[in-house]
């Protein structure tokens, strides 16, 4: 992509990818992909957890950072609640020691083993 080098990858892709995907919602694809191959209860969480992640954020741009308290009632709420505040917030810390890709890779192949994959 001309223009951006190899600090600047982010940036070119975060464009190309608001370009082509405005409108989709990219938790909704996330739980439509795995779906087959979780439990209802993470089917739920993956589902839900741009909803529940704007407690962190959407007051930035004006949204109801309590907007997750609709489901308060939820059986899978406080799970979800602890799912972003666990993996998902802290992955947006620039200091944050992540693993490389490559040492998820053996948990995405055992969780999408087709040995694993239900009907629903």
């Amino acid at each position: 992509m001309q223009g951006y080098g190899p600090t600047s990858y982010g940036d070119g892709f975060a464009e190309v990818y608001d370009e082509w995907y405005t409108g989709i919602d990219d938790t909704e694809v996330a739980a439509a992909v795995v779906r087959p191959y979780v439990t209802d209860r993470n089917y739920w969480i993956i589902k839900q957890h741009g909803l529940f992640q704007g407690a962190y954020w959407f007051h930035h741009v004006g949204a109801d950072p309590n907007a997750r308290d609709r489901y308060a009632d939820h059986p899978w709420y406080q799970a979800c609640v602890d799912f972003c505040a666990n993996y998902d917030q802290n992955s947006f810390d620039p200091e944050y020691d992540a693993e490389p890709l490559s040492f998820f890779e053996p948990m995405v192949r055992r969780v999408l083993d087709e040995s694993r994959r239900r009907d629903f």
